[in-house]
């Protein structure tokens, strides 16, 4: 009886510290490097609609005053990541997701 109670006591802390784990690199997942390399809690995003003459670096300069308080470089970065773009390419008429860290 003994041998069973400590066994399933060890099955009980290898699954405690396993959640522990899996939330911590969930809630890790929800934040940003920002310019001076400190976290940065992504708190929100907006879907913008992308038009004529809109380039990814003018959005970026654009809401990067509006959503960040990092350069338009990072925010550019971010754009690029949240968005799995694979190039600086963007399409009018197409819809484009901004993070917002404020």
């Amino acid at each position: 009886m003994m041998i069973f109670l400590k066994n399933h006591i060890t099955i009980l802390l290898i699954t405690i510290t396993l959640v522990s784990v899996l939330i911590f690199f969930f809630l890790l997942g929800n934040h940003a490097s920002a310019d001076n390399g400190a976290a940065v809690r992504i708190n929100g995003y907006d879907s913008v609609l992308i038009r004529d003459g809109d380039t990814l670096n003018s959005i970026a300069k654009t809401y990067s005053v509006r959503y960040s308080n990092a350069s338009y470089h990072s925010y550019r970065e971010a754009i690029i990541s949240l968005n799995s773009l694979t190039s600086d390419h963007i399409q009018s008429g197409k819809y484009i997701l901004l993070p917002k860290y404020r």
